[in-house]
């Protein structure tokens, strides 16, 4: 009978050390579906106004109130990227001005 209540007591209290999961989300007109894209993922990108052409970068860090993405060593607005290039065939296509792309996070309790 003390076991279950050690383990339920030891549960709570570690709840609030458990982490979240953060996503880049990518939303498509015309589709339902949206691209969830997780820490450490590797994305390709062309920034607005850069003529350098196509950056691959490890999203490291996400900042969901300022809608930044830790791209390698330097922080992005998502604003300032205009169009990504993913490895699903699905979501190869430019970004254009009505696709959605907004930081999520949820949790994994």
């Amino acid at each position: 009978m003390r076991t279950p209540i050690l383990l339920c007591f030891f549960l709570i209290a570690l709840s609030p050390f458990l982490s979240s999961q953060k996503y880049l989300i990518i939303e498509r007109t015309g589709t339902p579906k949206t691209e969830r894209i997780a820490i450490f993922d590797e994305i390709t990108f062309q920034l607005q106004d850069d003529d350098k052409g196509w950056y691959k970068r490890q999203i490291l860090d996400l900042n969901a109130d300022a809608q930044m993405v830790l791209l390698g060593d330097t922080w992005f607005a998502l604003n300032d990227i205009s169009r990504i290039h993913l490895k699903q065939a699905k979501f190869q296509s430019a970004r254009n001005s009505k696709d959605v792309l907004y930081i999520s996070s949820s949790s994994s309790r």
